[in-house]
């Protein structure tokens, strides 16, 4: 029983050895192809997102002056990893005693203009209905 084309390829050909990988290791040989150098301290923008542990896109919507970014070949986004280390240092820690307001935020209501009277609700929703 053939379950798949790698069944079909004889292993004396070697130039159809690509369809008996697997699909991570293909798209591993594509992606060495792609960056053809590799230096820790430029990161593209995946290797940003997951260093700060969100979405490409929320790291595309960082604003450029907090975060520069160059366009590299093929138009990508690569960021210096010095420039990353430093956005992250400087956000602002959650939970610092200057993020809290001096007095918690009350509820506020406004005072009634009038006493609340039934009989003049009940007037105003007959008229209400009959207009």
């Amino acid at each position: 029983m053939v379950t798949g084309v790698a069944s079909f390829v004889p292993h004396r050909w070697p130039a159809l050895s690509f369809l008996r990988s697997t699909p991570a290791a293909h798209s591993a040989r594509v992606r060495s192809r792609r960056i053809a150098w590799h230096d820790d301290d430029v990161l593209t923008l995946t290797e940003v997102a997951r260093i700060l542990r969100c979405e490409e896109d929320t790291v595309r919507r960082i604003p450029r002056p907090k975060l520069p970014a160059r366009r590299g070949p093929g138009k990508w986004l690569l960021y210096l990893r010095e420039d990353v280390l430093a956005y992250v240092r400087n956000l602002p820690i959650a939970g610092l005693a200057s993020d809290v307001s001096p007095e918690p935020r009350r509820a506020t209501m406004k005072a009634p203009t009038r006493p609340f009277d039934p009989a003049a609700l009940a007037s105003q929703m007959q008229r209400s209905s009959r207009g």
